[in-house]
């Protein structure tokens, strides 16, 4: 994240077209040569979720064009590469699996580099509960739509980038034996998944109780054969 994770589009120092000129080209350097360290190479996550309304490169929020988005990330990706260790870095390029607003000139494909420019692809999506106006909602709906999408522009290792599941309305045990599932049933380029062990203001995505953990450790057992 260019703004370190500060709250707020409208950032006008993390514009797109500012990143695209390289203001943080010594940054990115920087953090190639520390990630060398990483013994089995790392994954870097630039930009995330561009297409929703509430980060300052989101394409359609800081005076931003989804257009621009590109730019930005192949300055980024040169800028790593360019850096000692910069080759052992593999990008991921995940958008949020629905696009706020839900328009064709905010749409996934709006944001997408090239195949070349993304070394793995994915996307971020959660489960919020039975909350209304939100309703229970398992992994293939929360995920289908994107992973259908993503993989017509670049076939590549799939990641639910960010997921996780309330217990509000549902059996959050079973959303995470059906998550277990998706790459023999419908998501066979399924790669990695990062679950977001967190309680916030939108629900408690924790991993906690026997239930919800026996139900976990089935899906790392599963995950590591």
């Amino acid at each position: 994240m260019p703004d370190a994770g500060r709250a707020g589009a409208t950032q006008p120092a993390y514009r797109l077209r500012t990143i695209a000129r390289g203001r943080y080209d010594r940054s990115l350097r920087a953090l190639a040569a520390q990630l060398r360290a990483v013994r089995k190479g790392a994954v870097l996550r630039p930009m995330p979720e561009m297409n929703t309304p509430w980060h300052p490169w989101s394409g359609l929020a800081n005076r931003n064009a989804p257009a621009d988005y590109a730019k930005a990330w192949a300055r980024v990706r040169r800028a790593l590469r360019a850096g000692p260790g910069g080759r052992r870095v593999k990008l991921l390029w995940s958008p949020y699996a629905r696009s706020i607003p839900n328009s064709g000139a905010n749409a996934i494909r709006a944001y997408f580099p090239g195949a070349q420019q993304v070394d793995l692809v994915g996307a971020s999506g959660y489960n919020f509960g039975a909350r209304p106006p939100l309703l229970w909602s398992e992994p293939g709906a929360v995920f289908g739509g994107a992973y259908a999408a993503i993989q017509a522009l670049a076939p590549k290792p799939f990641w639910l980038a960010e997921t996780g599941s309330g217990a509000a309305g549902g059996d959050k045990p079973g959303w995470i034996r059906t998550l277990a599932t998706l790459r023999s049933t419908s998501m066979p380029q399924l790669a990695g998944v990062l679950w977001y062990d967190v309680r916030d203001r939108y629900g408690d995505f924790r991993l906690r109780g026997r239930p919800v953990t026996d139900a976990f450790r089935a899906l790392l057992k599963g995950a590591c054969r």
